[in-house]
């Protein structure tokens, strides 16, 4: 799989009954991948970007990661 970013036009991402969307970063290729992003072994630089963002967005602020125990 050669994806470099998730976006709202990502074809086959599984989203939560809620609506949440819960995503997979890992260098280890996962047994589902819908919601899997490739990530470098090691340490790696995160950015999450928001363009045209709805009202309120900047009061949210970014869940922390979590480690898997995987």
């Amino acid at each position: 799989m050669r994806r470099h970013a998730i976006g709202d036009r990502t074809p086959g991402l599984k989203r939560g009954a809620d609506g949440s969307l819960e995503l997979v970063l890992s260098h280890a290729r996962p047994d589902d991948t819908a919601n899997w992003l490739p990530a470098p072994a090691g340490r790696f630089y995160l950015i999450l970007r928001m363009y045209h963002p709805q009202e309120g967005v900047q009061s949210w602020r970014i869940p922390a990661l979590q480690a898997s125990k995987d």
